[in-house]
């Protein structure tokens, strides 16, 4: 094959083109790869990865803030009644022609509805008190402790520190709760907020003037073995988007508040505290009987708040007492007497004495008595609790109320009281202002009820009582017998007085409490003259007749409602008080014996 002739040129062409090519690659690294590397950005832009980061965060901020200054408006939500009314016709919902028969006619027309507005409604008054007021009295040692926080155990143990002598007055009253809750459905309560809750009952006395008045009315701190539970205080404010509202903790407090009050036994503390533990004088007893508008029995009333909870009382005078069964009663005698109280619905008591019966039979050796015991011991026991049962389902139309004045130096010997109660229950719409005509009303956590009528006067007995023993014209003065309530026993002492003095002093005298004690014997009196030659006559045996005319010695004293008195010589030195008096002393001899 003959040899082609190549120039020079194209010789050299192919190593050109290779060169050339080898450039422009090389100047495509330089440029991407090494001079402007990775640059990026929005809109085309070019940027570096750190203008880039730069770049992201700015938009980032720029978009949080218009979110937060955002305020979208609410999507409409899509009424209902259109698909309700379609829905009354299932053949239209499915398409079929209204020209179609219908062998019936589906549903009834759906009405068109307005707005829906929650319905408003007024707070109630707190009824009146139903019935006349019921009232105890006494003079007692008592262990006045400190209350305890409200909702803890009430300790009822014996401290001395606290052990005090005391004149006390016990009030109480029946609250219609009937009718409070019927008031409440009428004025349009929803029907969880119509049950009453009580929160404290206000007591005020006043006292009776030598001429027969009466001072004005004073609040009196009622003696309670707990405090009063600590109120919330709702704050009612307007909304920015219009009406009124309280807030989520107000709310929470509330409901709190709420959960503590509503406990059975915290109502009982707030309804009928319990009395302080008595170490001797007058025993406290709860009220029993009748008002003037219903009977009434506070055991079953604590029933419905403890139905299945502690002793069937709360009382210290309901705790079980075996001995009071007779041990030397025949087994016929404890059968009847179970029997009888069967009867009286004493199921309880009945059901000590028909195991009493049984249990004498058994030591008898009786079979046919025992059989009999225990017949009469399954028959009491069906219908006690079918008595427990029923009394844990009734509600009482009436509770009964009260308090007590028992405060230290509260109430004075021999003065004359009166007494009023009022009651104070629970708002149920409490924090809840959007249910109010008048929303601030919302803002109260008490309904303070209205003042019962004045209580029957009260006398607390004298816890001094003197009697004129001797007289001397010449010193111009008079020998005075002083007996003084102390530590549950009377103790005596003998004082000389003159026109001026006050009848009585602080001096030391043996007392169950210690020898040598300091009592007050002071009666509160103040001798204003002394006859030394009055004149009187004494009364035959019978006190129908006078005897002659004598002479004796009169004190004139006023007393500490300004009184005036006259105490004669002979008569105080042969009376039956004075012999009394004398009797009931204690003597610390035959006390240590």
């Amino acid at each position: 094959m003959a040899k082609q002739t190549v120039g020079p040129l194209v010789r050299h062409l192919e190593k050109g083109l290779l060169a050339i090519a080898g450039g422009v690659f090389l100047y495509a690294v330089a440029m991407f790869g090494v001079l402007s590397p990775n640059k990026v950005g929005p809109d085309g832009e070019q940027l570096e990865p750190s203008e880039l980061n730069r770049q992201v965060k700015l938009e980032a901020e720029r978009l949080r803030e218009r979110l937060l200054d955002n305020k979208p408006s609410p999507e409409p939500i899509p009424t209902p009644l259109p698909r309700l009314r379609l829905g009354a016709d299932p053949l239209a919902m499915a398409d079929v022609p209204a020209t179609f028969h219908r062998a019936v006619q589906f549903g009834i027309p759906v009405p068109s509805f307005g707005p829906i507005m929650r319905a408003k409604r007024d707070l109630v008054e707190v009824v009146p008190s139903s019935s006349a007021m019921i009232t105890a009295s006494g003079r007692s040692g008592l262990y006045l402790k400190p209350p305890v926080e409200f909702g803890t155990s009430e300790s009822a143990t014996a401290d001395d520190s606290f052990l005090q002598d005391v004149n006390w007055v016990t009030v109480a009253t029946l609250f219609d709760r009937q009718s409070q809750e019927a008031i409440c459905l009428n004025s349009g309560y929803d029907r969880n907020r119509l049950e009453t809750l009580f929160l404290r009952i206000d007591v005020q006395r006043r006292t009776q003037f030598s001429d027969g008045t009466y001072s004005e009315w004073i609040d009196v701190p009622a003696v309670t073995l707990s405090d009063n539970p600590r109120q919330p205080q709702p704050n009612v404010y307007e909304a920015d988007t219009g009406g009124y509202n309280v807030s989520e903790d107000d709310r929470e407090m509330i409901g709190g508040f709420v959960e503590t009050i509503e406990k059975g036994e915290n109502q009982l503390r707030l309804m009928r505290p319990l009395f302080p533990m008595v170490a001797y004088g007058d025993d406290w007893t709860y009220p029993k009987g009748g008002g003037q508008d219903a009977q009434f029995d506070v055991v079953e009333m604590d029933a419905e708040y403890l139905p299945n909870e502690g002793p069937p009382c709360r009382y210290p005078e309901c705790a079980k007492d075996q001995s009071r069964i007779d041990p030397d009663l025949s087994f016929r005698e404890l059968m009847k007497q179970a029997e009888e109280l069967r009867d009286a619905e004493k199921f309880e008591e009945a059901l000590e004495y028909a195991s009493k019966a049984k249990s004498k039979a058994t030591e008898d050796r009786k079979d046919n008595d025992v059989a009999k015991a225990e017949d009469l011991v399954e028959q009491i026991s069906l219908l006690y609790e079918k008595s427990k049962a029923d009394k844990s389902t009734r509600r009482s139309s009436f509770q009964l109320l009260w308090a007590h004045d028992a405060g230290i130096d509260s109430l004075l010997p021999g003065r004359t009281y009166q007494y009023r109660l009022r009651p104070n229950i629970y708002n149920r719409y409490c924090g809840t202002p959007t249910l109010l005509n008048n929303p601030m009303d919302a803002e109260k956590v008490v309904l303070v009820g209205s003042w019962s009528d004045p209580s029957e006067p009260i006398t607390i007995d004298p816890d001094t009582e003197f009697f004129v023993r001797s007289s001397k014209g010449r010193s111009n003065e008079c020998k005075i017998n002083i007996f003084k309530w102390v530590a549950g026993v009377w103790v005596e002492k003998t004082f000389s007085v003159t026109v001026g003095e006050n009848i009585g002093d602080v001096t030391k005298v043996d007392t169950p409490r210690e020898r040598r004690d300091s009592v007050n014997f002071d009666t509160g009196s103040t001798v204003v003259d002394i006859d030394f030659r009055r004149m009187y006559r004494s009364h035959t045996r019978g006190g129908v007749a006078l005897g002659a005319l004598e002479e004796t010695t009169a004190l004139v004293f006023v007393d500490a409602t300004g009184k005036l008195h006259e105490r004669l010589l002979d008569v105080d030195k042969n009376c039956e008080e004075y012999k009394d008096a004398k009797r009931r002393t204690w003597d610390p001899d035959q006390s240590e014996g």
